[in-house]
């Protein structure tokens, strides 16, 4: 089934959220199964774009002032051989959601428990938020 998530795009002028597509199976009947589902397209994308790192591409001009507004300019290699490691992955993302660095929601609606029956509909739309905790002191 395909199904959407919610994505910022990172350094463009403007913040823009845009839908990315996502294949998952149509099997997943739980936010554990579903964040598996996520982790292990992630990791065979980033796998994937590894094996393909031989090839560089040019970078556009809009494209390098996207990039100099978020901070980095770069052509997005990876300059290590290692693999990642999907079963490592999943169980980070598992424990992440866990200690709650990590909120879901599927349409409006956020997913509070992990392992309850869960209805994944046909073009439904996942946001993933990542908490981040402040550092700093009051003077």
């Amino acid at each position: 089934m395909q199904v959407y998530v919610r994505v910022k795009t990172v350094g463009k002028r403007k913040d823009v959220l845009q839908l990315m597509p996502y294949e998952l199976p149509d099997s997943i009947c739980s936010l554990r199964e579903l964040l598996t589902a996520f982790v292990e397209s992630e990791v065979a994308r980033y796998n994937q774009k590894e094996a393909d790192a031989h090839l560089m591409s040019w970078l556009t001009a809009e494209q390098i002032d996207d990039m100099a507004v978020a901070g980095k300019v770069g052509f997005g290699g990876i300059f290590s051989d290692r693999k990642a490691d999907k079963e490592q992955a999943i169980k980070n993302t598992i424990q992440c959601w866990e200690d709650g660095m990590v909120r879901v929601l599927m349409d409006e609606t956020e997913l509070t428990e992990l392992d309850t029956e869960l209805t994944v509909k046909e073009g439904a739309v996942f946001t993933f938020i990542r908490l981040t905790f402040l550092a700093g002191r009051m003077w």
